[in-house]
């Protein structure tokens, strides 16, 4: 087929929005659409050239694989086998395993799945995964194994092309109509983000787009459409950002932009003749492979240990990038895609070979290395204690407290905020000596259904377990004497997630009054401090280093760390606590220690990433609460005097 060079400039402008998304989340926030623009962009190609081949009795299975494979595989190892010393020697115990996990599943081209179950790309405590940016490697490998076959049997049909056609558009609006309806939950949003399923309809529009040029021989030539295409692509950029709904409706009108565009004929569109046709444009296209598979590794690691903001060091990892990708695309993309290898050889020497030498490196590294530090295994996000008990709830599965079985007298609930409150409350329960139900649902509000009213709102994060926990939690609080309720209120009342159909304060006023006339004591829990995003990872991260003489030179660059809450936090304790001295039945808890700033007690992290206790840290803050605080406890679960202390 003829080459088109303003083809390698919109991939420049897929790569770019990517690579800027990840440098700049704040300021390309929309930028994650690039992914979307090349598998337009592969739906496209691969139609044409299998469609082409096919009509001049050209095409084997064989040899479009083996083309697959040289095209891909040459360039990935490098950076593979990179990410994978970086890991044996930087990471803990347990950011080590994800990695392997990650390695693993993309060997087999199926990281979309291991992160659909792990990872939220939107994340911003993902930089220790230096293989996230595979998924969508995955997601078009996984599409090349099924496309060939199912395009070769439509183009036997006898079937007109129309039909043809309307076939490919209607799998691709039920594949759009199925992402949708994923995205918009809380239950199967990373579903539809990396799985093929959801994805394939931005293959088959651009699929759909090659058949019909092969079918009828032309190309359009309104160049108006090709720049209102690249108007789309470029609102998306600055317009979408993570709570975007995405993908679904919203991927499709960067998708449209990319199809708009490519459906023009090169010559008379002044957009693809002079600026995607440009010689940079071209370049940066040409190398977009390279650049995409070496700019997360080269942004993640120093944002990782260092939490890099400064923009001249962002560039400078910008211009690193297109250095490694350059010489990616000169001496191992360029060479490798003209070999002469068939299929066999191929997956002998780009795909067996290469695998065996990344795992014989993995262990000669990690297991001759040294290794001390320390290790936060139970320090991470990801091990932070979360009894999220709703879906499955039993009577007192979710029992936290007395060593003893004690019919637990109260409930604890809220968001995660309640979660990592279990352990305070499991200690407080074992030395006083009661037991408490303790349930939790992420960003959900510690609120529940009265009166017919139920406090649902499009800011909740999880739309498919909240309300499934409100509804049970409306349910159970009618079985306990005392209410215990947590959550992070600056939030709910001047952050993101504050609601809009409803007022939240003035919601849990109500609420609270409608607790008094019914006899229940209540305890508002404080928020506990919530320092800058990254501090406390950028600790753990740190000081986490197995290898010794990495650790100390990190150590030595690294920028000191003052931990300081966010003012919001100490607002909303303030607004939380005067509501309820409103109240002689409700009672606002001060668990955290009265001047203290730093996420320490003596010496041990509190926090396991900016906002959430470690399990450790809330047992911490319970054997240290003032005897003021214990006195209040004793009095709302009506303890005697000589309770043990």
């Amino acid at each position: 087929m003829q080459y088109r060079a303003d083809i390698d400039g919109l991939r420049a402008v897929a790569v770019l929005a990517v690579v800027f998304y990840h440098l700049m989340p704040d300021r390309v926030s929309g930028g994650f659409i690039g992914v979307d623009i090349f598998f337009v962009i592969s739906g496209y190609l691969i139609t044409l050239i299998i469609s082409r081949d096919r009509d001049k009795a050209n095409f084997s299975f064989a040899n479009f694989y083996a083309r697959r494979i040289k095209r891909l595989l040459p360039a990935l190892w490098p950076v593979v086998l990179y990410t994978t010393i970086v890991a044996a020697l930087v990471f803990n115990d347990e950011q080590y395993s994800s990695y392997i996990e990650s390695l693993l599943s993309s060997f087999v081209f199926l990281s979309n799945h291991y992160f659909s179950s792990t990872f939220n790309y939107f994340n911003t405590a993902n930089y220790s995964t230096l293989l996230l940016h595979f998924w969508s490697l995955s997601v078009e490998e996984q599409f090349y194994l099924f496309w060939p076959a199912f395009l070769i049997f439509l183009l036997y049909l006898p079937l007109s092309a129309a039909k043809k056609l309307s076939s490919l558009l209607a799998l691709s609006f039920l594949s759009f109509v199925g992402a949708t309806l994923m995205a918009g939950t809380g239950q199967f949003a990373n579903d539809a983000f990396y799985l093929l399923p959801p994805r394939a309809g931005e293959f088959l529009l651009g699929c759909a787009l090659g058949l019909y040029q092969h079918f009828y021989r032309r190309e359009l030539n309104l160049p108006l459409l090709s720049e209102l295409g690249f108007c789309l692509i470029l609102v998306c950029i600055i317009q979408f950002d993570s709570e975007t709904t995405f993908p679904g409706a919203n991927a499709l009108w960067p998708c449209l932009g990319a199809i708009l565009i490519i459906s023009q004929r090169p010559e008379q569109s002044f957009l693809n003749r002079q600026i995607l046709g440009s010689r940079p444009m071209v370049y940066i296209g040409k190398i977009s492979y390279s650049l995409y598979l070496w700019h997360w590794p080269v942004i993640a690691l120093p944002k990782y240990l260092f939490a890099v903001q400064n923009l001249s060091i962002l560039f400078a990892l910008f211009g690193i990038s297109i250095v490694l990708s350059h010489l990616s695309w000169s001496y191992i993309e360029k060479p490798f895609r003209k070999s002469n290898y068939n299929l066999k050889q191929s997956l002998l020497y780009f795909y067996s070979l290469p695998i065996l030498v990344v795992i014989s490196v993995n262990f000669v590294v990690r297991d001759q290395i040294p290794k001390s530090g320390e290790i936060f295994t139970k320090t991470s996000y990801t091990e932070r204690h979360q009894p999220f008990c709703y879906s499955d709830y039993a009577p007192g599965k979710c029992r936290i407290g007395a060593d003893t079985p004690i019919q637990p007298t109260a409930v604890l609930f809220g968001d995660s905020h309640a979660g990592h409150y279990a352990p305070f409350w499991h200690e407080l329960g074992k030395e006083f000596n009661f037991s408490i139900e303790a349930l939790s649902a992420q960003t959900c509000y510690p609120l529940v259904s009265f009166n017919g009213k139920t406090p649902s709102d499009d800011s909740i994060k999880d739309t498919y377990n909240c309300p499934k926990h409100i509804e049970l939690t409306s349910q159970l609080v009618n079985n306990f004497d005392t209410l215990v309720l947590a959550g992070a209120w600056n939030i709910y009342l001047e952050g993101p997630r504050s609601p809009k159909s409803f007022d939240f304060l003035n919601y849990l006023e109500v609420q609270l009054k409608h607790f008094k006339s019914l006899d229940k004591k209540v305890v508002l829990m404080s928020q506990v401090p919530w320092y800058a995003a990254g501090d406390v990872s950028r600790y753990q991260n740190v000081h986490s280093i197995p290898y010794e003489p990495i650790r100390s030179l990190v150590q030595s660059y690294s920028a000191p760390l003052e931990f300081q809450s966010l003012q919001s936090v100490d607002n909303a304790n303030a607004v939380i606590k005067s509501l309820a001295l409103k109240y002689e039945n409700v009672v606002f808890l001060e668990a955290w220690p009265a001047g203290t700033q730093e996420p320490f007690i003596e010496g041990r992290l509190t926090h396991a990433n900016s906002d959430h206790l470690t399990p450790k840290g809330s047992i911490e803050l319970a054997k240290r609460l003032p005897p003021k605080s214990k006195a209040a406890i004793k009095e709302v679960f009506n303890l005697r005097e000589d309770v043990k202390n």
